[in-house]
C-alpha cells in the first residue's frame, strides 16, 4: 500500500506512472513498478500468478495509470506459442519473410550477401548462431525439456523452423543437418 501511494504521488507531480528504474528521489519505486508491469503482463497472458493478485489489485493499478508494458517490452502469444521476447514481433516478421522465401526458391537457404535478402540472410544467420549456441549450452539431454523461460521460447523457434525445412548447419563437409 506504501508504494501504490508513493505511485500516486509520481504520478500527481509527473502526469504519468512510468517511474525510471533508477529514480534518484525514490529507488525502490522504480524496481517496484517493473516488477508490478511483470506480474500484470503475466496475469494477462496466462492467470499464472500468485492468489494474492486479484483483479481488484490489477484495476486498482489500472486506474492509476499503470499499464502493463512500457515501450517495446511485452509477453504475448504468437501462433499460440507464449513469446516472452521483447523482440517477438521482429522474429515473427522475419519468419513470415523466411517462409515467403522458401515459397519461392523452395528452400530455406538465403544468402547473406545478397542485396535483396541482406535483412532476411543476417537474420537466418543468426537464427543458426542462436541454435548453436543452444545446443552447446542446454545439452543434448536437456535439449527436448528446456528448463528456463528464455530456452523454452528458443526451442519452439527452433521447432518452428525446422517444421519448415530450415537448415541449422550448412556449408560443405560431412556434417549432417541438426535437428533440435
Amino acid at each position: 500500500k506504501q508504494k501504490f501511494r508513493e505511485l500516486e504521488d509520481f504520478k500527481s507531480k509527473h502526469g504519468h506512472c512510468n517511474v525510471p528504474q533508477k529514480y534518484e528521489k525514490n529507488t525502490s519505486l522504480g524496481g517496484w513498478v517493473a516488477r508490478q508491469r511483470l506480474i500484470m503482463r503475466k496475469w494477462e497472458v496466462d492467470g499464472s500468478v500468485k492468489p494474492r493478485w486479484t483483479d481488484e489489485r490489477m484495476k486498482k493499478l489500472e486506474s492509476i495509470g499503470l499499464s502493463s508494458s512500457i515501450g517495446t517490452g511485452h509477453f504475448g502469444k504468437t501462433n499460440g506459442h507464449l513469446l516472452y521476447s521483447r523482440h517477438a514481433k521482429e522474429w515473427e516478421k522475419q519468419f513470415a519473410s523466411l517462409l515467403h522465401y522458401r515459397d519461392t526458391y523452395g528452400n530455406c537457404d538465403v544468402p547473406t550477401q545478397s542485396a535483396k535478402y541482406r535483412s532476411l540472410g543476417r537474420w537466418v544467420s543468426a537464427q543458426r548462431k542462436k541454435h548453436r549456441q543452444f545446443c552447446s549450452e542446454v545439452g543434448k539431454d536437456q535439449q527436448d525439456q528446456p528448463s528456463t523461460r528464455g530456452s523454452k521460447e528458443l526451442h519452439v523457434r527452433f521447432q518452428r523452423l525446422n517444421d519448415i525445412g530450415f537448415n541449422f548447419i550448412i556449408g560443405s563437409g560431412s556434417r549432417k543437418k541438426k535437428v533440435i
